[in-house]
């Protein structure tokens, strides 16, 4: 595999966080690519490589680490290669992976966390409510002419409590493990803004980067109102615990 260290990088972050626009706010410029969950074998970054197959999904699973070696050299070996090679991974994927980065100081880490932690909740309950985590089939409905439907969630406090623990220890435990490392740790709501510092820290030209394309499509596009079967009780929790709401 013929890729630099100092051209290789990982974002690392949770589900509904925001990482979509993180990926297509770095793709924007001409010398970085971000191949987005590689290791989601029901997502793109295999067919974008022209690699897909049972066996690679199988790798994948079963070898990651070879499997991540593969998924280098077969950009490496692409004629339209980007020479800044990232991926994303959320923290309660394959530790095995997790691992290696940890123990390799010559990745460059972005660390994502989204402020609006009761936006980042509240669309987590809706995905594994309604079983939508992308937005196929949102596009497909609005294609069709289709209805969004609205699916609201009850607030719960202890079991919000719970997730948002869970949070402070994965993001804390993975910052001690990583130093020695190049991090940078950017918030959801500020990625445009800080993108150029991004860019520099991947070593590339902020000024060579196309315009920032914005949030664009959420996973879960409704207000925070439209979420909740009790708002009333979200904003009363908002206020007593000085939680943003945001979304």
């Amino acid at each position: 595999m013929d890729m630099p260290a100092s051209q290789r990088y990982v974002i690392m972050s949770t589900p509904r966080s925001g990482s979509s626009h993180l990926v297509r706010a770095l793709e924007a410029h001409p010398q970085v690519a971000c191949l987005g969950e590689i290791f989601n074998t029901r997502g793109g970054a295999m067919r974008r490589l022209g690699i897909k197959s049972p066996e690679t999904v199988a790798k994948a699973v079963n070898e990651p680490l070879a499997y991540l070696e593969d998924v280098m050299t077969a950009w490496t070996q692409r004629e339209d290669a980007k020479p800044v090679f990232g991926f994303k991974m959320m923290l309660h994927h394959d530790a095995r992976v997790i691992d290696q980065i940890v123990s390799d100081p010559s990745w460059r880490v972005i660390l994502l966390r989204r402020d609006d932690i009761l936006a980042q909740w509240s669309s987590l309950q809706i995905a594994k409510t309604t079983g939508e985590w992308g937005s196929k089939k949102k596009k497909a409905r609005a294609k069709a002419g289709i209805e969004e439907p609205t699916t609201r969630i009850e607030f719960k406090a202890r079991v919000f409590e719970m997730y948002g623990n869970k949070l402070d220890t994965r993001y804390g435990t993975l910052k001690q493990r990583l130093v020695g490392h190049q991090v940078f740790e950017i918030s959801t709501e500020a990625i445009d803004e800080r993108r150029d510092e991004m860019l520099a820290f991947l070593g590339v030209d902020p000024a060579l980067a196309e315009p920032a394309p914005g949030v664009g499509e959420r996973q879960n596009g409704s207000s925070l109102e439209d979420r909740f079967t009790n708002y009333d009780e979200v904003l009363r929790y908002a206020r007593e615990h000085g939680l943003a709401v945001t979304a």
